[in-house]
């Protein structure tokens, strides 16, 4: 299965949409699979904070599926550096990385400690302010 993930992995830098979407969909099922994600988390996060464009959007797209299929199998480690970094991409230029954090986020809402949930949703609405 670690040989799937990386090839998916890799796949999600492909210069064809479709490649990166198949690889980003795949990515979060195969996440279901496996019990330790907190590699994966990491390669994803790692490779997000280099991407732009599309390659960025297939990214957070299997983000979203790894952590909707698996989310309760990370690390609490993993957890918070997701948190982190979609907590700073919440208010990013791109419309479209704002609603995938967003996204995220509440998925990851279920599985983060509820002082960090607290803390999300006190500066959500101060920023909405």
């Amino acid at each position: 299965m670690p040989q799937l993930q990386t090839t998916f992995v890799k796949c999600l830098q492909d210069s064809t949409r479709t490649v990166r979407s198949s690889a980003a969909l795949a990515l979060g099922k195969l996440s279901a699979l496996s019990p330790r994600i907190d590699p994966l988390v990491g390669d994803l996060l790692s490779s997000l904070q280099a991407a732009d464009g599309g390659v960025r959007e297939a990214i957070l797209t299997a983000l979203k599926g790894v952590v909707k299929h698996a989310g309760k199998n990370m690390g609490a480690a993993a957890k918070t550096h997701v948190y982190d970094l979609l907590k700073n991409l919440i208010d990013d230029d791109d419309d479209q990385v704002r609603i995938f954090s967003a996204s995220i986020l509440g998925i990851i809402s279920q599985h983060i400690e509820e002082s960090q949930l607290s803390d999300l949703l006190q500066e959500l609405a101060s920023s909405a302010s």
